[in-house]
């Protein structure tokens, strides 16, 4: 009898421990599995940051706004794939045959290589779609009808010292200097025709004369009358627009 007793005894102190073991190792399970269920989250997390890393080093050199609508984003969306060189620019004035444009057909002031120095994003007709603006060789405005991307206008070639700059009411200004100055001043309409109005004056010297010739819109006028024509042109020129210039890189 007492033996059987001493088995039984024996029996329950094995028993306790397993018990225990058992409890303890379904709370360590448990433990163990919000362990593996964090550094899933966080390896989801960095493969998302990865992507986004891969994002950022592609040349989607503009980013879509989700709060700016799909109108925006169809343009910035397009405006990448221009400067890409994925798609070409329709031309809206062409000068020949060729009515588009490419990146790849302009040409860098840096190094002389095909492409552009930098770029920036304005809305030039008050539409909320931005226009893309370009420097390279030339001065050249781009927009996005909703179906594709047009150049509305690329600054002619000049000789001598010039200089080109948009205005904060959305109209550029281009001022050469050679044998006289020559002012150019571009205003755009909704759909991007352009309205040039042009003047020009002998160089600023100290050997001005009566003789000296004043042109407003390619007709010959007085200095009085020059002076009063350009003067309200002349004080816009002090109200550059600010703009947020990138630099292109291939």
């Amino acid at each position: 009898m007492k033996k059987i007793i001493c088995i039984i005894m024996a029996i329950i102190f094995v028993l306790i421990p397993l018990s225990s073991c058992d409890s303890a190792g379904a709370d360590g399970g448990s433990q163990a599995y919000a362990g593996n269920e964090s550094s899933i989250s966080a390896l989801s997390e960095n493969e998302s940051m990865h992507s986004e890393e891969n994002f950022e080093v592609s040349n989607d050199y503009l980013k879509i706004d989700p709060d700016k609508g799909s109108a925006y984003n169809s343009a910035i969306e397009a405006y990448n794939s221009f400067l890409n060189g994925k798609i070409s620019a329709t031309i809206k004035n062409p000068e020949n045959s060729n009515n588009t444009i490419n990146i790849t057909s302009m040409t860098k002031v840096a190094n002389g290589r095909e492409g552009i120095d930098k770029f920036a994003l304005y809305d030039l007709n008050g539409d909320k779609i931005p226009e893309l603006l370009t420097s390279s060789l030339s001065y050249d405005i781009f927009s996005y009808d909703g179906n594709q991307v047009i150049q509305w206008y690329t600054s002619p070639a000049t000789f001598g010292e010039s200089d080109i700059y948009l205005l904060n009411n959305g109209a550029l200004l281009s001022v050469t200097n050679t044998t006289g100055i020559q002012y150019i001043y571009t205003t755009f309409d909704i759909d991007g025709t352009a309205l040039e109005t042009t003047f020009s004056a002998p160089p600023i010297n100290d050997s001005s004369t009566a003789d000296d010739l004043y042109y407003f819109n390619n007709k010959e006028v007085s200095k009085q009358e020059w002076d009063n024509l350009t003067e309200k042109y002349i004080a816009m020129s002090n109200n550059r627009a600010q703009i947020e210039w990138y630099a292109y890189s291939e």
